[in-house]
């Protein structure tokens, strides 16, 4: 009688003009097989329409964003909310007739779930396991479509079952990488990253649980074998698709092994861990256009410049969770911050990137993160060209104009060539790159304010100031002795920055009190300033006096940046 209720309440509102949607809060004791129940029926219910969100109180870094997105949908979209009261049977029952039955996974092969999943996105059918059948009185009624049960003697047997009968009915451009740790496979600790499977679900994802690497690796100080037959296996699911560019959202440890096998097969991660994106993704509209706030601060060539990058640019965790809640911070707007986007994002779930374009400040700058339209390493993608093509066209539509580049090579001099060769295929709305520290031979790694053959700038981060990691007893005197080792080599005029402070013991914005109360001297900048002032800082002029027969004149040459290697103006004098 209730689910009567609720379903007639829910025409009502919809009749009447209003967004309906039901609201249900997950709990946080919720073993990995209700998960799955409850995401998978999130994945269906939302695959038409957005009509079931969940409250999720114990996400990531910032356990109300999902509340405050509630509010936000209902003051921006019109919707109104109605709660469901009970259980997980009381959700199921709230949109049974939307599910067409029942598939069972096999709970002593763990691949049997993602496989399960990944059917409940193409048929729309509930994952669940043996015991829940008889536990559950509102399955009643649902036929098992499909039993897993008995039918698989090894993990990798499933796997390889799904890729040649499953995959190829699967959506054409994303996968989804659960990410799970499971018998003696150890693949991360992060209990967000299960909470995205619901997107899958909707967009019919081939979902799957490999290891990515071959090679033992360390985390926390612990060491872990590397696991060759997953990764062989990731490697199959990696080569079944025949277009570059594959969304692999979710995520899996070791991130270097992850990353690297995903680039080498000219494909980018979304690292998801978010909830609610089957919602998200629902709202619909066009993708915004992010502000480009500048100033009118003056070039100073004997000043030192000085930027603050935030972490997890490529992530939509860090979007759903208002960047870990540091967007709602009241001394947001008070300082230049610049927050890592990725413009794909924008373009697959445009209300979460309209958010913070509708609400951003005139100090709020931005960056499109790891490595401009997906987390990839692009200098070993077999076809670059098509990424940075796809990224130009991202930040030409959405913004912004930085790209902040992941693994650069140890040659630094030859890795302007590939910045260059990004740059061209990228075009005109690519201004300015920055990335993390590259390993660079000894005597050590350096800050660098670098120049590609056409001028565009590219700056590099001293290794401690990125996600620095300081002293728990003297967190802000450690900061200031990174920041002048890392400025201690270069005279002005310079750019520093760091990249960090979210999902850290210290908010970007104490971090940014403490560096202008250390270095008064620093100019404090936001990245669309920093295009226009590298470009500045790249040429220096040189002055000579010049004495002959009695004649005095001086000459004035403008030199672009010797990496360069051209000048760019000159003029003379008497």
């Amino acid at each position: 009688m209730r689910a009567v209720v609720m379903s007639l309440l829910f025409t009502i509102l919809l009749v009447s003009g209003c967004q309906a949607a039901y609201v249900w809060t997950l709990p946080t004791n919720a073993s990995l097989d209700e998960q799955t129940v409850l995401l998978a029926v999130q994945g269906i219910a939302n695959k038409a329409a957005p009509t079931l969100y969940y409250i999720e109180p114990v996400f990531w870094s910032n356990p109300t964003s999902t509340m405050q997105f509630k509010d936000y949908f209902t003051s921006s979209y019109n919707f109104t909310f109605i709660p469901i009261n009970g259980s997980v049977c009381d959700v199921v029952t709230s949109f049974k007739r939307s599910l067409k039955g029942l598939v069972v996974f096999d709970p002593n092969i763990d691949a049997t779930r993602y496989l399960a999943l990944t059917i409940a996105g193409l048929d729309s059918v509930l994952p669940v396991n043996a015991n829940m059948m008889s536990s559950m009185p509102c399955l009643g009624g649902l036929p098992v479509v499909k039993d897993f049960r008995g039918q698989f003697s090894a993990n990798l047997d499933a796997v390889q079952w799904g890729i040649d009968t499953l995959l190829p009915l699967c959506s054409p451009s994303s996968v989804y990488s659960a990410g799970q740790s499971h018998d003696d496979i150890f693949m991360g600790g992060d209990p967000a990253i299960f909470i995205g499977v619901d997107h899958a679900v909707r967009d019919r994802m081939f979902v799957f649980n490999l290891s990515p690497t071959n090679e033992s690796f360390s985390i926390g100080g612990k060491t872990y074998p590397g696991h060759p037959a997953d990764a062989h296996m990731w490697d199959k699911v990696m080569q079944s698709f025949k277009a570059p560019l594959i969304n692999v959202f979710g995520w899996a440890e070791p991130e270097p092994a992850f990353a690297m096998r995903v680039s080498l097969a000219g494909n980018i991660i979304l690292c998801d861990g978010a909830p609610n994106l089957s919602f998200w993704a629902g709202i619909g509209g066009p993708a915004p256009k992010l502000p480009m706030h500048t100033t009118d601060v003056k070039f100073d060539s004997s000043k030192y410049y000085f930027f603050m990058q935030t972490n997890e640019a490529d992530t939509p965790k860090v979007l759903t969770a208002i960047m870990m809640g540091q967007w709602l911070d009241p001394r947001r707007g008070s300082t230049p911050i610049s927050w890592g986007v990725d413009p794909l994002l924008g373009a697959l779930f445009p209300a979460l990137l309209r958010y913070y374009a509708d609400t951003a400040t005139p100090n709020d700058h931005w960056f499109a993160g790891c490595s401009g339209s997906g987390y990839t390493y692009p200098w070993v993608m077999p076809d670059m060209a098509v990424y940075a093509q796809r990224t130009g066209k991202l930040l030409e539509a959405i913004g912004p104009n930085v790209v902040d580049i992941w693994h650069a090579v140890s040659d630094f001099s030859d890795n302007m060539t590939q910045f260059q060769e990004f740059k061209d295929n990228a075009g005109a709305s690519l201004q300015m790159f920055t990335h993390e520290h590259p390993n660079i031979p000894p005597p050590q790694p350096m800050a660098r304010n670098d120049y590609t053959p056409d001028g565009t700038p590219v700056f590099t981060t001293h290794p401690d100031l990125f996600y620095p990691d300081l002293n728990k007893t003297d967190p802000w005197g450690d900061l200031q002795r990174k920041i002048q080792v890392a400025m201690q080599p270069h005279p002005p005029p310079f750019f520093l920055f760091t990249y960090g402070f979210l999902a850290s013991p210290y908010s970007v914005f104490d971090a940014a009190y403490h560096v202008r109360q250390l270095f008064p001297r620093f100019v404090f900048v936001g990245l669309q300033d920093v295009v226009r002032l590298a470009r500045q800082a790249s040429l220096f002029e040189v002055k000579v006096n010049v004495v002959t027969a009695g004649s005095h004149f001086t000459v004035d040459v403008t030199v672009r940046n010797p990496s360069g290697g051209q000048a760019e103006e000159g003029d003379a004098g008497v």
